[in-house]
């Protein structure tokens, strides 16, 4: 679930995480490594940008609140929301 919420992909590439597949911003394919990135709202639920494989972790108190709230963003999800680029 974590591979698919990060990545939009449910398997790794069979060559190995190197090689995962994004786009530059150029909307050209290239390899884009998978990212943990600090946000920067305290508390929030985990995003992702599965454009950059990039898994966005705000801080949390906790690791039993940080499995929490991942558990939540795994599980609650629905597809894309302008409103989250815009938060």
């Amino acid at each position: 679930q974590l591979l698919f919420f990060a990545t939009g992909s449910t398997r790794p590439p069979a060559t190995g995480f190197a090689h995962l597949m994004g786009y530059s911003g150029e909307n050209l394919p290239s390899e884009q490594p998978f990212t943990v990135t600090r946000a920067a709202a305290a508390g929030r639920l985990p995003t992702a940008s599965t454009c950059f494989n990039r898994l966005y972790l705000p801080e949390f108190d906790s690791e039993a609140q940080l499995l929490r709230m991942l558990r939540i963003a795994l599980t609650e999800n629905q597809g894309f929301s302008e409103a989250a680029v815009m938060a």
